[in-house]
């Protein structure tokens, strides 16, 4: 077996941080991609593809392996930020990550903390349409330019990683303009989060609204 490369500087995972997450913000402080950096520490040419399955929801042992030793943290400590802990179907997560919404205030928490952005687990669920800390829809679209598109993470002078908008060089920050919170939503979405863990009756009656809502009208959108 290979010896493994230690990298020289790996950011903690936090305890509600999605895994593909963590890998972006490693291999942001080498300006390079989750791919590059495993395939610099395992000596072999090319990381493996990256998809919802094998990264964020059922990660390879190895691969895991891999990352903890070059990282010096616990592998069981990786292990828990995999989406198949929630005790979920891989169904009942966005798997397309240009369409899972951020949350811009917790961002902004986040820079006064001092720390990196990072993306919470719970965003990934299919329910996910507003943060439940702060009770604001979660965002797809840059505030600044208002376009949409996979938010990039950028290294600052200060050494922190900031989630940025591809487009206009934006930072995700809810201090543009103050967010409405939304009330109703708040209490409906931890409902539908318990109907999908429980499954059953009240399940199949959410997937029948949610077909019916967004059934494709004559222009071809919901």
């Amino acid at each position: 077996m290979r010896q493994v490369r230690l990298l020289a500087v790996a950011p903690r995972p936090f305890d509600d941080e999605l895994l593909s997450c963590w890998h972006w913000r490693v291999a942001n402080h080498y300006s390079t991609s989750p791919q590059q950096v495993e395939s610099w520490i395992s000596g072999s040419r090319g990381g493996q593809n990256q998809n919802f399955f094998s990264c964020d929801f059922h990660p390879d042992r190895d691969r895991t392996r891999l990352w903890a030793l070059a990282c010096r943290i616990r592998k069981p400590d990786l292990d828990r930020l995999s989406l198949q802990s929630a005790g979920r179907p891989k169904s009942s997560f966005v798997s397309d990550p240009m369409n899972r919404g951020v949350c811009p205030v917790c961002f902004d928490g986040d820079a006064e903390e001092g720390r990196d952005h990072y993306c919470r687990r719970s965003w990934a669920c299919v329910e996910a349409v507003l943060c439940p800390r702060h009770g604001i829809g979660l965002e797809i679209y840059c505030a600044g330019c208002f376009r949409s598109g996979l938010f990039q993470f950028r290294q600052t002078p200060a050494g922190v990683a900031r989630l940025f908008c591809r487009h206009c060089d934006t930072v995700v920050s809810a201090r543009r303009f103050q967010r409405r919170r939304q009330a109703d939503l708040v209490h409906v979405a931890p409902l539908i989060g318990e109907a999908i863990g429980k499954g059953g009756l009240e399940l199949d009656r959410i997937a029948t609204a949610s077909r019916f809502l967004w059934l494709p009208t004559r222009e071809g959108m919901p």
